[in-house]
């Protein structure tokens, strides 16, 4: 019984860290697609960054960074309703978040 006990806990143990490994590999591939997304944001290619950043949100949506650049590249394109959204996001989940206000 308590050898099973054991294996459980460890069990349990390892899954978590397997979990934990892959959130933190989410944030780091989130981010990679953030970088991504600002370069060429900063190139003036807005439909490859809008591609970029809406994979980094979609993998870490409580970023308010990712959101703050999905309303700048909204508004570059003219998409003022769904730049609004993004930028109200970022100021709620980081009400400081002054980039966004």
């Amino acid at each position: 019984m308590m050898r099973n006990t054991f294996i459980a806990l460890l069990l349990a143990l390892l899954l978590a860290s397997c979990a934990t490994l892959s959130q933190e590999k989410r944030k780091e591939t989130a981010e990679i697609h953030y970088r991504m997304g600002s370069v060429y944001f900063a190139e003036r290619n807005y439909t490859a960054a809008l591609e970029e950043v809406l994979k980094a949100v979609k993998l870490y949506p409580n970023n308010p960074e990712y959101h703050n650049l999905l309303g700048l590249i909204y508004g570059a394109k003219r998409l003022y309703d769904n730049a609004q959204i993004h930028f109200r996001q970022a100021i709620k989940i980081k009400p400081d978040f002054s980039e966004a206000h």
